[in-house]
């Protein structure tokens, strides 16, 4: 590369970091991290307490969504502002990303409180399974299963579709830090002086290069701060680790749901539907609270400031 990035900061165009290779908790697949504990399930009595749980777990995540937001948009806002001085179309390539951010929190936010509802009703639900399974209500009468299947079936989709987007944003921003270092390389190959001859008019030489123009700073400066994006977006945060850890489970109640009309009466039908039972009231468990309207994320586009300036933080 022509561009002399600085220290520590990532060759955009490098082959194994455009795949995604770069990122251990960001695939086509999903989201994970190597140092992820996993949540402990709650096993308890299906008329036991859970609000209390499920209510920390939704303020918790959603204080580390808004976090996510503020180290998402405060560098990308300088990022904005350095390009605003060099490159207008790749300025108005950033504030579309921006938008796409702040959608996909609306998004997230958004599967947040139908996930929680839904969980809410599926502990209402869960009752008439339970008294099917211990054989006083009518074996064949698995409505109830229905309603939870359709509900499950349809936030799981949800998810996915955040799942994805957020997979897309990441693309989009390593795409932006490509183009931002071809951009820097062809300023600064524009520059250059042409070769000229020497004496012996055989080799050619280049005239020592200039001192360092405002553009390649403003680019420099650009880098770096998409490359702070780029690392809040690969190291996912808890939020997107319990949105995508939900998604996986589920698909299992999803799958396990959609069995049972082929299952019938015996011993074979009940049990499983026991098993299921069970796996449905400890996942509610820990979503069925609605999170409280104190730490919900209302993500909106920083304001234009002038170069050097701070750009300040969201008011939430």
């Amino acid at each position: 590369m022509i561009a002399t990035l600085p220290r520590g900061c990532r060759d955009w165009c490098a082959d194994s970091q455009v795949n995604g290779a770069r990122s251990s908790g960001v695939s086509s697949t999903g989201l994970s991290r190597s140092n992820l504990a996993a949540n402990p399930s709650v096993v308890s009595s299906a008329s036991g307490s859970y609000q209390g749980v499920g209510d920390y777990h939704a303020k918790n995540y959603l204080k580390d969504l808004k976090a996510f937001n503020e180290s998402f948009n405060e560098p990308l806002a300088i990022a904005k502002q350095c390009m605003r001085q060099v490159d207008l179309d790749l300025y108005e390539f950033l504030q579309q990303t921006e938008l796409q951010a702040n959608d996909l929190i609306v998004a997230a936010q958004t599967v947040t409180w139908k996930l929680s509802a839904m969980a809410c009703n599926s502990l209402e639900v869960l009752p008439t399974l339970l008294w099917i399974v211990r054989g006083s209500g009518e074996a064949n009468d698995l409505s109830a299963v229905s309603e939870v299947h359709n509900s499950v079936t349809l936030i799981r989709k949800e998810t996915q579709v955040v799942r994805t987007n957020y997979i897309d944003l990441l693309n989009q921003v390593r795409y932006l830090g490509q183009c931002t270092e071809i951009c820097l390389d062809q300023m600064i190959m524009a520059e250059m002086p042409a070769p000229v001859e020497d004496e012996t008019g055989l080799e050619t030489k280049l005239v020592e290069k200039p001192v360092e123009k405002p553009f390649e700073k403003y680019l420099r400066l650009a880098l770096v701060q998409l490359d702070a994006v780029c690392v809040t977006l690969e190291e996912c945060s808890d939020f997107w680790l319990m949105l995508h850890n939900a998604e996986l489970h589920l698909r299992k109640l999803e799958k396990e749901a959609s069995s049972f009309a082929q299952l019938g009466e015996g011993a074979q039908g009940t049990a499983k539907l026991r098993s299921f039972c069970e796996r449905l009231r400890d996942f509610c468990k820990e979503h069925c609270a609605v999170p409280s309207t104190s730490f919900i994320v209302i993500p909106g586009l920083q304001a234009e400031k002038k170069l050097g300036g701070y750009p300040g933080k969201l008011d939430f």
